[in-house]
């Protein structure tokens, strides 16, 4: 407990300095300029600025963000249920129904990893044949 609160501390005391040192960006003059490019302008100040969350203009655009967010997901959590099949397979203790538990769970992320790598190479194939 001790090491978790001092490595908090230090890091609120490491990042203190960046946070203080923080530029301030340029003020937009519209809502349209601030919600196109939110990175490099501050907020206007005309009032509530509501911007569209959805970046894509056409509904392919919103299918192809969501296999990105699926890939992405999944990119993030094989190499979690790999590692964890590894730790179950090392604590196994020579129990052979755990041995084989870790087993199908190494197996069967890695088959889901496969269906996913092939699941977005056929997509991006289709949108290159029919010129999307």
């Amino acid at each position: 407990m001790k090491k978790l609160f001092l490595t908090l501390l230090l890091g609120t005391v490491l990042l203190s300095p960046v946070l203080v040192l923080a530029q301030t960006l340029p003020q937009a003059t519209s809502c349209d300029a601030y919600c196109k490019n939110m990175n490099g302008l501050s907020f206007p100040d005309e009032g509530t600025c509501i911007c569209n969350p959805i970046t894509a203009d056409s509904f392919e655009g919103i299918i192809g963000g969501i296999i990105d967010f699926i890939f992405k997901i999944a990119l993030f959590l094989v190499p979690l249920m790999v590692i964890w099949g590894g730790v179950l397979f090392v604590t196994a203790g020579g129990n052979p129904e755990n041995i084989k538990k870790a087993q199908k769970i190494i197996f069967w992320s890695l088959i889901g990893f496969v269906v996913i790598l092939l699941a977005r190479g056929l997509s991006d194939l289709l949108e290159e044949i029919l010129g999307i």
